[in-house]
């Protein structure tokens, strides 16, 4: 079951909804398809109208209703306590996640979601709350707790998926890498160190051996991994470019035309090899017209962000 867009929570202030464009038509997904919890139900609510193409609700003032809804400012109901910071934030950011996994990877409204959270870190008198495990953090000046539910954000094809049902999970996995790509060019939360470099091996350092069996059916693994990548390069590609920068004297690579491992960390060499994989990739017989369109665009976005640098 998922939840539409409902009634909005009374602190937010009036908005005007009149893009002539069709606009998303957000959801709230809950699991097992239960109702959704009141308060996330407003989280949703805001965002989306924050969202909405007309609106005149500026990131801040939805910020602004996310604090309120924070359970050490929130009104307790009746005698009842409010949940412990920490589950309110895993409930949060795991609505946040939700709404930009449906917002398509190179929409300007995924910019608009980053700018809120900007908006969030940014709001004055931050306090330091206990949160476990995790310590005391900043609430908001440190995002508390939003690498945990990115990093936890898992996005699985299973075998017995419909084709459908596949390319819903794969679509959504676009979203949220875009979203990760932006967050981190944004300087809210790097994400480049580990996930970016995810994606690329998976992409572009994986050809396995050319008398194999897997050779010649690489193409549908390229077709899901090649714009993973991609959006990486085109969204963060100057972030990826400076990390490469500053670790090249403690970075190496393998053989990549063998499959060999990589080492888990940037280089200029890496970088090279990257750029050299997207051409083969985009002129190969492999992969899909689109996907090699697309290992082109970033090919071209490579040699521009070399060109700034002066290479």
């Amino acid at each position: 079951m998922v939840k539409r867009l409902g009634s909005i929570t009374s602190l937010l202030t009036p908005t005007i909804i009149s893009d002539p464009m069709q606009p998303h038509e957000f959801t709230l997904h809950t699991p097992d398809g239960d109702e959704p919890w009141v308060v996330n139900q407003q989280i949703f609510d805001v965002l989306v109208v924050s969202l909405r193409p007309g609106t005149i609700q500026t990131p801040t003032d939805a910020a602004k209703v996310i604090d309120q809804l924070f359970p050490l400012n929130r009104p307790k109901e009746g005698d009842q306590e409010n949940e412990e910071p920490a589950s309110f934030l895993f409930e949060m950011w795991g609505v946040v996640v939700d709404i930009a996994e449906q917002i398509p990877w190179n929409d300007p409204q995924q910019d608009s979601l980053v700018d809120i959270i900007r908006a969030l870190r940014d709001l004055p008198d931050s306090r330091i709350v206990p949160m476990g495990s995790w310590g005391d953090l900043q609430v908001w000046a440190d995002l508390p707790l939003l690498g945990p539910v990115l990093t936890e954000t898992v996005h699985a094809v299973k075998v017995d998926d419909t084709p459908e049902a596949q390319q819903v999970v794969q679509l959504r996995q676009q979203n949220f890498t875009a979203f990760e790509a932006r967050l981190t060019k944004s300087g809210l939360a790097d994400r480049a160190r580990h996930f970016a470099l995810h994606h690329f091996r998976e992409a572009l350092e994986q050809e396995p051996d050319p008398r194999s069996r897997a050779y010649q059916r690489q193409g549908p693994r390229l077709d899901v991994h090649v714009p993973l990548a991609v959006i990486w390069i085109l969204l963060a590609g100057n972030v990826v470019f400076a990390h490469c920068l500053e670790q090249e004297s403690n970075a190496s690579i393998t053989d990549v035309s063998r499959g060999e491992r990589t080492t888990d960390t940037f280089s200029l060499q890496r970088w090279k090899a990257w750029k050299k994989s997207f051409e083969e990739i985009g002129a190969g017989d492999h992969a899909s017209e689109k996907t090699k369109g697309l290992a082109g665009e970033a090919l071209r976005a490579m040699e521009r962000i070399e060109s700034r640098k002066d290479m």
